[in-house]
């Protein structure tokens, strides 16, 4: 193995090293996974042991139990099969989701480097730079203790991304139909990133459209047409089982979930503040019960977050629970959406004032969930957003090569701001922003080497950085 190579397998194997070792760690100090401890499993546990118990893919939703599209079936049934593998301990199988989620947490990492050297490669510090913010970012080693959606959305994310990103200027069939599978994969865990989908279709074929001087005759503009065409029935072909499930279950076609207006009624009806949640006085007493150490912080995180209201436990009274006895899921669904849009029309300005406040928790913290109360939480978040925008500013041109993920970053934030706000929503897209620090790297390591060969030219090429930003090697 040559020198070059031998460097550069060195490099990656500390980085995903330290990655997965903070990742088990936190898993082990602030998991959760031990009797007696409050349920961190929530609708998808509960699921998981219908499933076991021979009722299938049901939960309690809106006042009645049974068969339901609440969740995306990914997280259940996995969580479901380590229930089998375990047995009657819950708490092993809880430990080991934690740890694969550690394992997918590496991966990420792995994939968000892969994306820089692929959309980068002429600059070997872009990718490792952001590779190393998305290893040591607190917010995503946290995530990996807890039994959600959010290592898995983010992981599918950024590998189609990555997927995209690598693909050759051909753009063979067998690559296609991958992409399209990817992404109904995608979408069985996590179906509101149907939303990346133009730009994950606009990052794989932006090489060829970069490199093709000519304008597109007729010809190649229907085979771009047949090829979009069969990636999205790839996608299709993936999510028919489900949809065909949800149609048997409800009468009706359901997109994977059947809860959109649901959760659009929890985010803007009358007392919404713009998430399932409502500040509550006494959660800042709870929140200042610990020792100071993590786990002390963790537990009273935990503790606050069962004290907050929740929405549903304000309004969902038992008169409001009867007047859905017997409808479908998608029926009550319909029902709760009638009601929140009935609260804008009768107050417009609140809901334009409702969508500003989810922007601001988007960047800037959730003030609702007492878990992102944390200062090492809060300080993280504010020094992603400073690395977004330094990073970006720096380098204009990087913004360019970025502008299909920036693309998907834009539409999940839209979509958010415009319906329900929460934490876990925005963390598949976080590392797309990653790539600011990835800038920030390659400059300061770059000015570092022109100072020590000549001091007298490090503003110029500063300025040439700045106003060009990378060129080829």
């Amino acid at each position: 193995m040559s020198r070059r190579l031998s460097k550069l397998a060195f490099h990656w194997s500390i980085l995903l090293s330290i990655s997965l070792l903070l990742r088990v760690m936190a898993v082990i100090w602030l998991g959760n996974a031990h009797p007696g401890h409050r349920p961190i499993t929530f609708e998808h546990g509960e699921i998981a042991e219908n499933i076991l118990a021979g009722k299938g893919f049901s939960v309690t939703f809106l006042g009645e139990e049974g068969l339901t599209s609440q969740q995306a079936p990914f997280l259940p049934y996995l969580l479901a099969g380590l229930y089998g593998v375990t047995g009657p301990d819950r708490v092993a199988a809880l430990f080991l989701l934690q740890i694969l989620q550690a394992f997918v947490g590496m991966g990420t990492v792995a994939l968000v480097v892969s994306i820089g050297h692929s959309l980068f490669p002429e600059r070997k510090l872009f990718g490792f730079g952001a590779g190393w913010m998305a290893a040591l970012y607190p917010p995503h080693i946290y995530m990996v203790t807890h039994i959600q959606i959010v290592p898995w959305a983010t992981f599918g994310l950024i590998g189609l991304t990555a997927w995209a990103a690598w693909s050759n200027r051909k753009q063979s069939w067998i690559q296609i139909g991958l992409l399209g599978a990817g992404l109904g994969g995608l979408l069985l865990i996590e179906p509101i990133l149907l939303l990346a989908a133009p730009g994950l279709w606009w990052l794989f074929f932006r090489r060829s459209s970069m490199e093709d001087s000519e304008p597109t005759p007729p010809r190649k503009m229907s085979i771009f047409f047949l090829k979009t065409a069969f990636c999205f029935s790839m996608t299709g072909l993936v999510l028919s089982p489900w949809l065909v499930r949800n149609y048997q279950v409800h009468g009706e076609m359901v997109f994977v979930k059947s809860t959109f207006g649901y959760a659009f009624w929890q985010g803007n009806n009358r007392i919404s503040w713009g998430t399932d949640k409502i500040p509550k006085a006494t959660v800042a007493g709870v929140l200042s019960q610990h020792d100071g150490s993590l786990q002390g912080w963790n537990a009273a995180m935990w503790e606050a977050r069962h004290e907050t209201y929740y929405i549903d436990d304000l309004l969902l009274k038992p008169t409001f629970y009867a007047g859905l006895i017997g409808k479908s899921e998608p029926e009550k669904s319909r029902v709760m959406l009638s009601r929140a849009l009935a609260d804008i029309q009768a107050a417009p300005l609140r809901y334009l004032s409702l969508s500003g406040r989810r922007g601001w928790y988007f960047f800037l913290g959730d003030s609702t969930n007492p878990k992102t109360a944390h200062p090492l939480y809060q300080l993280s978040l504010w020094g992603w957003l400073a690395i977004v925008i330094g990073g970006f500013c720096l380098n204009r041109r990087a913004m360019w090569r970025l502008a299909p993920l920036l693309s998907i970053f834009a539409m999940v934030m839209l979509f958010h701001c415009l319906t329900i706000m929460s934490a876990r929503f925005r963390m598949p897209i976080e590392p797309i922003g990653f790539f600011g620090a990835g800038i920030l790297l390659d400059f300061a390591w770059h000015r570092i080497v022109a100072w020590r060969h000549s001091p007298s030219k490090v503003f110029s090429q500063t300025k040439t950085f700045t106003t060009h930003g990378f060129q080829r090697s």
